[in-house]
């Protein structure tokens, strides 16, 4: 159209509110490029130190750009207080997972380019992940954070066990991807949008119209569409592939094992986390009412009992990473396993399903990143000096280092859940959310004491773990669980003070291992004994921005004079009286 003038400014209003993935994406790329064409290196430490600035940078930049509220490129990603978090937790994770690299040689300095240039891709992912607002940019954040991982898994050269892994992790992987765009797909069939906000309208339409068809008709139950509950179904059997939870945990040994140890470590805390994040977006904003954040809509009028459903998930999860933990002689094996117990216990608080369960989810992920880093570490560190992963080669390391053997006791102790550390307040919080939901639970009628005298077995049973007994029970399950792991943390503790050494020639710690866990002793103490900062902080994180039609619909359109805008209003209105 002649005269008129493109804004190009105006497409790209709000972007400097995503300074932190600008600076991470366009980063990886020039890492990538940098080390194609740089001088060739015997250390990783040239990338690595280019990745820790990058990470650095965009910590900074989503410290500077928090506290705002924003629906950007359309409602495909938002800016709120659950973003600003989990930007820095993200951050925070790459930092520590590049500082922890460095001890590691199973990195080459060949490819340590390209492996730096994908790890922050991946961080780049996972903070995507955190901010997802639409079902298709969920796919696309989820699917980067996978390929990225992938590759990584498997990045050793000649590895047998590393290509083993990394096949195994594309073919699930690639299988709970189709599950849950399925999923996707169906909810958008059913809703007719992909935005999580909108989908939320049309599910609050459906509840009102089964509502009232229970009203009218009491023979009636009230329930959603069969194709909503499957397509729910399907998208958190593919988040649950992403958490390593049970029954889609299967991937998960095997690639711990396999993956380059350094990996390993970052992989059982960050893009855990990522789903956790995406998991709690998804069905918070997507299937709460937004004023009373959970109101029992997912038990009431679903088709399907979904606190049931994600209840047996948790105490299943938990309860299988434990019993498998018990009998493992490969330390990364044994410590994969106990990653899977831990994403049971961080259900807990996606069971809770209130404003309390997922802040202690946010709680729990800050808290075990430091524990299994500091874990990972050690291992890493044990690894250097004497060649082995395997538990037995831990025993009589107490007498050869104390001090590296003291921190990773502390470790498995915070990671047990016992006092004073910071993960027994980490899994008081989830425990906590779970008795504070039963107590919202009204007894049902049907299950009054006068009535139950009178009914089977069966209905006793149903009527005990209907409401309130269900999160009972998964109260005591994750206490019996607990206990559990007590036992078999303090066996690899037991051999490292208790037993004695083959060869009882002292280790002595270097600058890098008490740079790492000084701190990481520190933070487990400090957020033991005084946890209400970090308990602040993700209290105010769970606020979920929701978009509305207008501010989707909120376009840039292209600006024109206002001479040629005159001259086109009466072009219109002479052809319109013609």
């Amino acid at each position: 159209m002649e005269g008129q003038v493109l804004d190009v400014t105006r497409y790209y209003a709000g972007a400097s509110l995503m300074l932190p993935e600008l600076i991470l994406g366009f980063g990886a790329a020039i890492l990538l490029v940098f080390e194609a064409f740089a001088k060739e290196t015997k250390s990783i430490r040239r990338p690595a130190m280019f990745a820790a600035v990058l990470l650095a940078g965009a910590l900074a930049a989503s410290i500077l750009v928090s506290g705002e509220r924003a629906t950007l490129f359309s409602g495909m990603v938002v800016v709120d207080p659950f973003v600003d978090f989990f930007r820095v937790f993200a951050c925070v994770a790459g930092l520590l997972g590049v500082l922890i690299s460095l001890r590691s040689d199973e990195i080459e300095a060949a490819t340590g380019g390209e492996y730096y240039s994908m790890f922050i891709a991946l961080v780049l992912g996972m903070m995507l992940m955190g901010s997802a607002s639409d079902l298709a940019m969920m796919f696309i954040a989820v699917e980067l954070v996978s390929l990225m991982s992938y590759v990584l898994a498997g990045f050793r050269k000649h590895d047998r066990k590393g290509a083993e892994a990394a096949l195994k992790y594309v073919i699930y992987g690639g299988a709970a991807s189709g599950v849950m765009v399925f999923g996707f797909s169906l909810l958008y069939g059913i809703t007719g949008h992909t935005q999580l906000s909108l989908i939320n309208q049309e599910v609050m339409r459906f509840a009102s119209e089964a509502a009232l068809v229970s009203l009218s008709d009491l023979t009636k139950t009230a329930s959603m569409p069969p194709a909503l509950t499957a397509g729910m179904i399907l998208a958190f059997a593919g988040f649950a592939y992403k958490i390593a939870a049970v029954p889609l945990h299967m991937w998960s040994p095997d690639v711990y094992e396999g993956a380059p140890t350094p990996f390993t470590a970052f992989l059982s805390t960050g893009p855990k986390a990522a789903g956790f994040a995406v998991l709690l977006r998804f069905f918070v904003v997507g299937f709460s009412d937004q004023a009373s954040f959970a109101n029992n809509l997912l038990v009431d009028i679903s088709t399907l009992p979904w606190l049931v459903l994600v209840i047996v998930v948790s105490i299943a999860t938990m309860t299988l990473g434990n019993l498998a933990a018990i009998g493992q002689s490969n330390i990364k094996r044994f410590l994969a396993y106990s990653s899977i117990a831990h994403a049971g216990y961080a259900l807990i608080g996606l069971a809770a399903f209130s404003r309390t369960g997922a802040a202690s989810v946010l709680l729990y992920m800050a808290v075990y990143l430091v524990m299994n880093i500091g874990s990972f570490f050690v291992v890493i560190w044990v690894r250097e000096k004497t060649g082995s992963e395997l538990i037995d080669d831990y025993k009589g390391m107490g007498t050869r280092n104390p001090f590296v053997c003291v921190v990773l006791t502390l470790c498995f102790v915070s990671l047990t859940g016992l006092p004073p550390l910071a993960g027994f307040i980490a899994k008081y919080k989830l425990f906590a959310a779970a008795l504070e939901r039963a107590f919202d639970f009204e007894p049902l009628a049907r299950c009054a004491p006068d009535v139950v005298a009178n009914m089977g077995m069966v209905a006793k049973a149903n009527c005990a773990l209907s409401g309130s007994g269900l999160f009972y029970a998964l109260g005591i399950a994750a206490v019996v669980n607990s206990a559990i792991s007590l036992y078999y943390y303090f066996r690899v503790v037991r051999k490292m003070f208790l037993e004695k050494p083959d060869d009882p020639t002292p280790i002595p710690t270097d600058g890098l291992a008490k740079a790492v866990l000084i701190p990481v002793t520190a933070l487990l103490l400090f957020f033991g004994l005084f946890p209400d900062s970090l308990d602040r902080a993700t209290v105010a994180a769970i606020e979920f921005k929701r978009p509305t039609m207008a501010e989707i619909e909120k376009m840039p359109t292209p600006s024109m004079p206002a001479e040629a805008k005159t001259d086109a209003e009466g072009e219109d209105a002479q052809a319109s009286a013609e």
